[in-house]
């Protein structure tokens, strides 16, 4: 992987193609408590986002909170939050739909941001799909690519970054720099992001994830370019090749020890 130090980094809204970075416009968006899903309408011309979770919250169980906060914050800023009881991971899959059929629409240069990554390590971002992505320099994120399928994102100081405000996001302080994430996820129609919130954090009203469009104005920055995630056969097809390689390795000593006799 290439890194990259820039001065600045650009969060243009741009049609696809043009070269430039692709924001989207989160202004419109209905949260669906039934399934935990967003809706923002006319993100871009023509076009919808559908944010999906695999995670069903209430009062006593972890996944994406049934509540108020769950909420657009203008156009450039949306907010997810989650609940925590022991420990919380969901999985989010963002994808970019036609207003008018339903079908996916790829977008080229997409970028999207996270902020507000913060809470003694406690708050975490995983990153599931293809992407580069640009930091602070210095940071107060910590990244662990031990595991080949993600990416995951943590901040173990013990600041609470404030949050910032849409219509403010290019001027983040060091602060905010330092808790946020910047990802560039190519042509895509849809990728995927986890978030998760460790020990019993807030339980009562959950923890705050902020998506958005801004830059790291005036700020020295780190890009890491090319991450993919290597996903992990599925259980089923491990056993089946734990299997064939039981057999093949039963038939070489059958075929070995016959070439003794």
């Amino acid at each position: 992987m290439r890194m990259v130090a820039t001065a600045a980094l650009a969060a243009l809204i741009a049609l696809p193609g043009m070269g430039s970075a692709t924001t989207l416009d989160f202004s419109n968006a209905v949260f669906d408590a039934t399934d935990d899903s967003f809706l923002f309408s006319g993100v871009l011309p023509g076009t919808n986002l559908r944010v999906t979770s695999d995670g069903i919250a209430s009062k006593r169980t972890n996944g994406v909170e049934d509540n108020a906060n769950n909420i657009s914050l203008g156009p450039d800023l949306f907010q997810v939050n989650l609940r925590s009881f022991g420990g919380n991971r969901t999985e989010l899959t963002f994808s970019l739909e036609s207003a008018a059929t339903g079908a996916p629409v790829a977008v080229s240069n997409l970028e999207i941001s996270v902020l507000d990554i913060d809470f003694t390590g406690r708050e975490r971002v995983e990153l599931l799909s293809p992407a580069s992505y640009t930091l602070s320099d210095p940071t107060n994120i910590v990244v662990d690519l031990s595991d080949p399928a993600r990416a995951v994102f943590t901040n173990p100081t013990d600041s609470n970054a404030t949050n910032p405000v849409t219509g403010d996001l290019a001027a983040l302080n060091g602060q905010q720099a330092g808790a946020a994430l910047r990802l560039n996820l190519g042509t895509v129609s849809s990728f995927t992001l986890a978030l998760g919130v460790g020990g019993n954090a807030n339980r009562e009203n959950g923890r705050n994830f902020l998506f958005g469009n801004f830059t790291f104005a005036d700020t020295v920055t780190t890009t890491t370019d090319g991450f993919s995630p290597v996903p992990l056969p599925a259980p089923g097809l491990a056993l089946i090749l734990a299997i064939g390689l039981l057999g093949a390795h039963g038939a070489w000593r059958g075929r070995w020890a016959g070439s003794r006799r």
